[in-house]
């Protein structure tokens, strides 16, 4: 919901996770740490892993849970 591609390295930006009929699953922050890496802090990482798996299409996208480091 929220358009990240103008997103300086640094800075972060609010957005929603919406299901397909475009009810809320969560709400985030993004960050983009250094140029090509985003840093998404979301509760329900478990859901946002499967969402993005789901949603990436024909990007060159890696996903790592960082969570318990």
């Amino acid at each position: 919901t929220s358009d990240i591609a103008g997103l300086k390295p640094g800075k972060d930006r609010f957005a929603l996770m919406l299901a397909d009929d475009g009810t809320i699953i969560d709400d985030m922050i993004i960050m983009h740490v250094q140029p090509g890496i985003y840093w998404v802090s979301t509760l329900y990482r478990t859901d946002f892993m499967k969402w993005a798996s789901a949603h990436m299409g024909e990007f060159k996208v890696t996903l790592k849970d960082i969570t318990k480091q």
